[in-house]
């Protein structure tokens, strides 16, 4: 299948779902109100990567909605998204940096998002006017970087993206495009099928603005050959390849399973970014490691990795920011502040 086939191909309905899963009736009946807020939409490719004989599979519960979904723990705004909106569909939380959402749709919806309330439905925190955009960052030239996210920006047509990037292009203080995306894991297909978009690509990533392509692998499964060809190609485009993973509970929560997904990461060119604490989502929490085992597992997973393979650091995002995780004893974490702050006192010289 083309991408634009698979996309067109996807299981977005229970009744789908139950031609190639065993589902009981006391699931088909809360699945059916779970996607009703929480959308489901999985293309054939992704869906081949499950083993359909076993119930834990990972790309499973990472991707089937699930009965631990009915939960009311946790919270939609788990990082204080609203407070650091400055106008519809831009954010700003650091100095450096503004997020623009430009789309709420992905090629599938991870059953994690930490934007559940926004992704795959009509949302009022979508650009719609990036004109406004444009000119709010036209005034605050201390933004030298922009991180294009959502939804997922690949999902938007090629013509669409070769605007949003020329556009960009126009304001002189950007000098970074970053695209936060899941489509190399879930439609790899769009990228190496796609030769104006690399080309749009190659001819927008210059020797001192480069573009991003921030990826979402969380599995080794999802590193398949259709997905390795896609980051090679977003390679001679003249991308720069990183990846953000988010630990979660029995999906990747040992440190044999990170290590071997972040050292083939290394393999292929693509540089572990981040190791994220899954948030506190509402419907989601189930998702969620102790800090401490994930602190735990992170470190123990470092012993197997080359010093390329474990450049991530292991963070958890906050209200005031992402907080990097560097040591946790006692029910209590440590971020990098506090232990420089710490080792300051205890060695005064």
């Amino acid at each position: 299948m083309s991408w634009q086939e698979q996309i067109s191909h996807s299981i977005r309905t229970v009744e789908q779902l139950r031609e190639y899963f065993h589902i009981s009736r006391e699931e088909e009946e809360k699945f059916k109100k779970i996607i009703k807020d929480a959308p489901l939409q999985v293309p054939p490719y992704y869906l081949n990567l499950i083993n359909k004989l076993d119930k834990n599979d990972p790309i499973r519960n990472l991707i089937l909605p699930s009965i631990n979904e009915t939960s009311e723990d946790g919270k939609w705004d788990t990082s204080g998204e609203n407070e650091n909106t400055k106008l519809q569909g831009l954010q700003r939380e650091y100095t450096q940096t503004a997020l623009i959402i430009p789309t709420s749709t992905c090629a599938a919806y991870c059953r994690f998002c930490f934007r559940k309330r926004i992704v795959g439905r009509q949302s009022n925190e979508i650009a719609i006017d990036l004109s406004k955009a444009y000119d709010y960052l036209k005034k605050h030239k201390e933004v030298d970087n922009v991180l294009l996210t959502g939804g997922d920006p690949l999902t938007l047509s090629t013509k669409y993206i070769e605007k949003l990037i020329t556009d960009l292009r126009q304001v002189d203080s950007i000098k970074i495009i970053r695209f936060g995306t899941r489509v190399p894991v879930f439609l790899p297909q769009r990228i190496s099928e796609d030769k104006q978009l690399l080309k749009v690509i190659k001819e927008n990533s210059y020797d001192n603005k480069k573009i991003y392509i921030i990826n979402h692998f969380n599995h080794p499964i999802e590193l398949t050959k259709e997905a390795i060809k896609a980051q090679n190609d977003l390679l001679e485009s003249k991308a720069i390849l990183a990846n953000q993973t988010v630990l979660l509970k029995g999906i990747n929560d040992k440190p044999e399973i990170i290590s071997e997904l972040f050292n083939k990461l290394s393999y292929i060119g693509v540089a572990p970014y981040y190791l994220f604490q899954c948030r506190p989502v509402k419907h989601a929490t189930h998702f969620a490691v102790p800090i401490k085992e994930g602190y735990e597992i992170y470190e123990n997973a470092k012993k197997q990795m080359s010093g390329l393979a474990k450049r991530a650091k292991y963070a958890m995002s906050h209200y005031k920011g992402k907080v990097e995780i560097v040591a946790a004893k006692d029910n209590k974490i440590c971020n990098r502040l506090d232990f420089c702050s710490v080792f300051l006192s205890e060695n005064p010289k």
